[in-house]
C-alpha cells in the first residue's frame, strides 16, 4: 500500500520519477526507442512516441497510443437516488467495483462468495456492484447484466438475491464509478471508504475491460475524471482505493489519482486470475 503525498514532497517525487521510470510526468510522455515493438511493429532507435496520441513520430505513420487523452473526459455527475436503507455512520464502506463481464466470471463469483464469508458487520459494510457476461459461467442464475449487492454473510450472487438490478451498464465508463459510490456513500455513509476496482489491468492502458460494451475499459484519464467528480460532489476523498488487477502498480497510475486518494494498494506483477 502505497501513500499518496507526492505534493508535499516534491524533492521525493523528482527523485522517483528520475530512476524509476523513463517518462516525464508532463503534457506529454516521450521514449526515445531502440528496436522497441509496439503494435507488432518494430521501430529504429530515435523515434519517438507520444504515448497521449495516436502519432509515431520519425515516420508519420499513425499508431495506437497507450496513454491518449480519450474516453469519457467531460463533465460526469452524481446521480439522485432514493435512500434505500440507509444505516447510521460506520467506520468502513468497502465498495467493490466487480467486472466479471469477460473471461473473468467465473473468478468474480468465486470472489464475490469469499466476501460473502465473512460479510457486513455493524461497523463494516460491504457493497458489490457486479457485472456478468454470457458463455464462461452458468452458475447462480447465469444472469447477464449488472446488478447490486449489500453482502450479507452467506449471501450467494443470485440475480434473485441482488439488493438492486440496474440492467447492463457499461464497466469501462467512468459514469458507472460514480453512480456506484454515490449509490454506496448516500445509502451506507461511513467515516471512511475503500474503492476496489476488480478485472484485468493494463497499466497505463487502464483497468476493468466490458467485452459487453464493445470491450469499453476505463482508462487512467478517466479514472481521475471519476475520482475528481466524486470529489467535489460528494465531498470525499477515497481513503483506499485497490487495484485487484494485474499490472497496475506504476507511478503513473498513483500519479492520476493523487489529489483524490489518500492510500493506493496495487500489483506491479501479474496476478492469479482468483486475485
Amino acid at each position: 500500500m502505497y501513500k499518496l503525498r507526492f505534493q508535499r514532497k516534491p524533492l521525493l517525487l523528482i527523485a522517483i520519477l528520475a530512476v524509476s521510470t523513463v517518462f516525464t510526468m508532463n503534457n506529454k510522455l516521450w521514449s526515445n526507442l531502440t528496436q522497441k515493438t509496439i503494435n507488432n511493429s518494430t521501430y529504429e532507435s530515435n523515434e519517438r512516441i507520444d504515448l497521449y496520441a495516436n502519432h509515431l513520430w520519425g515516420r508519420g505513420r499513425e499508431e495506437f497510443g497507450i496513454f491518449r487523452r480519450e474516453g469519457n473526459l467531460g463533465k460526469l455527475t452524481a446521480p439522485s437516488f432514493p435512500e434505500v436503507n440507509t444505516k447510521q455512520t460506520r467506520q468502513w464502506t468497502f465498495m467493490v467495483y466487480l467486472d466479471a463481464a469477460n473471461n473473468l466470471e467465473s473468478y468474480g463469483i468465486e470472489d464475490f462468495l469469499e466476501m460473502s464469508s465473512v460479510g457486513s458487520t455493524a461497523e463494516v459494510a460491504i457493497i458489490v456492484l457486479m457485472d456478468r457476461i454470457s458463455g464462461y459461467a452458468a452458475t447462480y442464475g447465469d444472469w447477464t447484466d449488472t446488478r447490486l449487492f449489500y453482502v450479507d454473510q452467506g449471501d450467494e450472487p443470485y440475480d434473485t438475491t441482488a439488493d438492486e438490478a440496474w440492467g447492463e451498464k457499461n464497466m469501462g465508463d467512468p459514469q458507472t464509478i460514480v453512480d456506484f459510490v454515490t449509490w454506496c456513500v448516500n445509502n451506507y455513509p461511513a467515516d471512511k471508504y475503500a474503492l476496489i476496482l476488480w478485472d484485468h489491468g493494463g497499466g497505463l492502458s487502464g483497468v476493468c475491460w466490458d467485452d459487453d460494451n464493445g470491450d469499453d475499459n476505463i482508462n487512467l484519464h478517466e479514472l481521475r475524471n471519476a475520482l475528481e467528480t466524486v470529489y467535489n460532489n460528494l465531498g470525499i476523498k477515497i481513503d483506499v482505493l485497490g487495484f485487484d488487477a494485474c499490472l497496475m502498480g506504476m507511478i503513473e497510475v498513483a500519479y492520476q489519482c493523487r489529489d483524490y486518494v489518500d492510500y493506493i494498494a496495487f500489483s506491479q506483477e501479474t496476478e492469479g486470475a482468483d486475485g
